[in-house]
Order: structure tokens, then C-alpha cells, then sequence
């Protein structure tokens, strides 16, 4: 898989619902924080970050999550995940 560099499909048969990361925290990753993509037609709902902390060199280029048709609740994040955005991405 080359994805972010190459093309990658979601799957639109597959409901991604009520998932919630709590009290997590990341130090030194090689990779950005995340990738949390969605389909276009049938989005991730009540996706929820609550005290998460992602933290690595990726920081200094202003990278953040790679995150696509997902919304949630985000509270004390960092970096944001950019829910409620129809397209995000870093590259």
C-alpha cells in the first residue's frame, strides 16, 4: 500500500460508527498522527477524541491528521483531526 502517495479507495458498503480513543498519547512516530477516511457517501459518525496527543518530527511541516468524510467530537486534541471537513489531507 503506497497510500497517501497513491490512490486508495473507501469502502461505501462499510458503516464506521460510534468509535471513541480516550486518554491516549503518542510520542516520537515516524508516520503523521492518523488516517481516518471515510467514504464520500457514507460518512464516519460519532467518531470521538477525547485527551489525545500525538506528537513527532512531522510537526514541524505543519502535518496533522489525514482525515476524510469523519465527524465526532474532539476534545483537548493535538493536532486536530480536521472532522467536519469533506476533504483533508496532508500531502
Amino acid at each position: 500500500m503506497t497510500y497517501p502517495f497513491d490512490k486508495c479507495d473507501t469502502q461505501a458498503l462499510i458503516d464506521i460508527r460510534n468509535i471513541t480513543l480516550k486518554n491516549v498519547e503518542s510520542t516520537g512516530g515516524l508516520l503523521p498522527p492518523g488516517v481516518i477516511r471515510c467514504n464520500a457517501t457514507n460518512p464516519c459518525k460519532d467518531i470521538n477524541l477525547i485527551d489525545v496527543k500525538m506528537n513527532g518530527w512531522w510537526k514541524d511541516m505543519n502535518w496533522t491528521f489525514i482525515s476524510e468524510y469523519a465527524d465526532g467530537k474532539v476534545e483537548n486534541v493535538y493536532p486536530d483531526p480536521g472532522f467536519g471537513k469533506q476533504d483533508e489531507r496532508v500531502f
